[in-house]
């Protein structure tokens, strides 16, 4: 996970938008595991952080492996496992 994390923080701190609080990005950005609820990703911001993500992992991700976790630790950690898989 320690390789990915970095790699989802800055996926999503690129997607965030003017929608983020300033605080959370802050957060974000120290690395603290916050909720990706906290983060006010609209659709196209999210599909921007998956497609980033996929493009660097090289897998293939399934809304549901996003939607699922509720924190961006959990989020590294659920794509740690599936890039192990590949």
């Amino acid at each position: 996970m320690s390789d990915i994390l970095p790699l989802v923080i800055s996926a999503l701190e690129d997607a965030c938008s003017t929608h983020t609080p300033p605080e959370v990005l802050a957060r974000l950005k120290a690395g603290e595991d916050i909720a990706l609820e906290a983060l006010n990703l609209d659709s196209l911001n999210r599909f921007e952080a998956i497609m980033r993500i996929e493009e660097e992992l090289d897998v293939e991700l399934d809304e549901s492996d996003v939607s699922n976790q509720e924190t961006v630790h959990a989020l590294a950690k659920h794509l740690a496992t599936i890039a192990a898989r590949r």
